[in-house]
This record gives C-alpha cells, sequence and structure tokens, in this order.
C-alpha cells in the first residue's frame, strides 16, 4: 500500500497538470493495488477506504507544508548551487514526505496482515513480471541504447523545470551519462531484495497474525530497510547514485541562463499555487 501511494504523490510536482494528477490519484492508486493483490469482495471496501482516508489527510494536513517549502525553493534557482546543496535540498523532500510515509504505514497495518496465501502468490508473481520487464529494458538492453534513453529521460524530466534546454545543458547531461554509476544488475539486486522483504513479512503474517501494533512496527522497520539496505555493497550503491544524481543537477542548474532560471523559478511558483489551490478545495467542500 505504501508503494502505491507514496508513488502516486512524489513527483506530482513534475507533472503539468499537478491538480487534475491529484485528483485522479486516489482512483489510480486502487486500482493499481488491486491489480497486484486482486482484493475480495469482503476486502474492498476496507482498502478502498484506507485509500481516501490517506488522500483525505494528505490534502488536508500535507499540501500546504509543501507549498511553502516551495515558496522558500522558488528564491533559490536563481542562484550558483552545489552538489552539496542539492542534496541537502533532496533531504528536506525526504524530511517533508516522511509524515505521509508514516500515514501509510498506519493504514498499511490494517489492511496487510489481512492478505490470503493467493493474494501473497498474485504478489509475488507480478513482482516477477516487473522484474522481467526491468531485465528487458536495462540488464539485457544494448548499454549504448540504454544510454542514450536515459540521456532523452533525463532532458525532459529537467525541461519540465527550466523549459527547452540547450546545447550546454545536453552536454552537461550526455558526459554525465558516461561516469554514471548506474549499474542495472545491482539495481535488479536491490529491487528483488526489497520485495523479497514484503514478500517475507507477508508470508509470516499468514500464520502469525499480528496486532495493529505489531504490524506497524514491523512496516516501519521495512521502511528503513529498504530505504538503506544493510547490504554494504548495496548500501555504497545507493550512495555513489544519489551522490551522481546531486552532482548532475548542480551541474545541469550552473549552466542554465538567466532565461532559463527564470521560467524555473515561475515553474516552481506555478506549483505553489497548484498545490495551495488543492489544498483550499478541500476545505471549501460542505
Amino acid at each position: 500500500m505504501k508503494a502505491a501511494i507514496i508513488g502516486s504523490v512524489i513527483g506530482l510536482t513534475a507533472c503539468s497538470t499537478l491538480k487534475l494528477a491529484y485528483n485522479s490519484a486516489p482512483q489510480l492508486t486502487w486500482w493499481w493495488m488491486d491489480s497486484y493483490l486482486d482484493f475480495s469482495g469482503e476486502q474492498s471496501p476496507a482498502a478502498k477506504e484506507a485509500v481516501e482516508h490517506w488522500f483525505s489527510w494528505h490534502r488536508q494536513t500535507q499540501l500546504i507544508e509543501y507549498a511553502d517549502w516551495l515558496a522558500g525553493l522558488a528564491p533559490q534557482v536563481e542562484r550558483p548551487v552545489s552538489a552539496d546543496t542539492i542534496c541537502g535540498l533532496f533531504e528536506q523532500m525526504r524530511q517533508k514526505l516522511q509524515p505521509a510515509f508514516d500515514q501509510a504505514y498506519t493504514l498499511g497495518a490494517r489492511l496487510a496482515p489481512q492478505l490470503t496465501a493467493a493474494q501473497v502468490k498474485r504478489l509475488e508473481s507480478r513482482y516477477a513480471e516487473a522484474n522481467a520487464e526491468f531485465r528487458k529494458d536495462y540488464v539485457q538492453a544494448d548499454p549504448a541504447k540504454r544510454r542514450e534513453q536515459g540521456i532523452e529521460r533525463a532532458v525532459e524530466r529537467y525541461e519540465r523545470l527550466y523549459g527547452r534546454l540547450g546545447d550546454a545543458q545536453r552536454s552537461v547531461i550526455k558526459a554525465a551519462a558516461v561516469r554514471s554509476p548506474f549499474e542495472p544488475r545491482l539495481s535488479l539486486v536491490d529491487r528483488e531484495r526489497r520485495q523479497q522483504d514484503v514478500l517475507q513479512l507477508l508470508r509470516r503474517w499468514l500464520s502469525e497474525r499480528p496486532t495493529p501494533t505489531q504490524a506497524l512496527a514491523a512496516l516501519r522497520q521495512l521502511g528503513e530497510t529498504a530505504s538503506l539496505p544493510t547490504e554494504p555493497a548495496l548500501r555504497d550503491y545507493q550512495r555513489r547514485l544519489e551522490a551522481h544524481g546531486c552532482q548532475l543537477s548542480a551541474d545541469v542548474h550552473n549552466s542554465t541562463s538567466g532565461e532559463q532560471r527564470s521560467h524555473a523559478r515561475k515553474q516552481i511558483k506555478s506549483w505553489e499555487a497548484d498545490l495551495r489551490a488543492l489544498a483550499a478545495e478541500r476545505r471549501a467542500a460542505p
């Protein structure tokens, strides 16, 4: 449940139609969850209510927090930045999102222990399908083609903020792609590690039905190990990826023109306004 809900929120500011995306997110989240777990007729009402409750809580308590953070961020885009500054902003973002994770854990602790063996098996099957797609797209793909596709994805991502990129920014992105620490096989290992942690927990709950308090503690621990692997090699890999991402974002930003930075500031202010409007919609509802 956590991955579906949080995944619907992370990256909303990367969408040009933020309000439409946010208002559609509860239904899309429900469809995603049901496709992975195939809720029974008895389970569906509680699961749907949990999704609606999470988004209602999130709209009422978190959107203004995000908008205030963006308001403080907007003036900073006019200045050069370092990789440490970017990493600091990412850490601030993680801290801003933590209450959303905590709320998802609380709701998930009520639902996850009620899953059946058939649903856990279905989840395992869906994981296998997703991993097969990952292998096809990254592990087995031609490295040069994969690099080009990664460059294009990065260009699209940065253009959402800065507007159209020029040769200077594209050169920075291409150079970074060559020295990227991304290793598809290691990423797959980390992906499968997190999936197996979920499956093992759910299988244990099939025979050891936990109390809500026990389930909540277990889900929180699961979240901690997912975000920071215990294996030294995977932990080092994750840190190298993050450091590379911070450096790339700083290099792209520092290569932008005054016009591009002005565009970024306007875009951030637009996202801020959308978040405040979304929060106000629910407060104004009868």
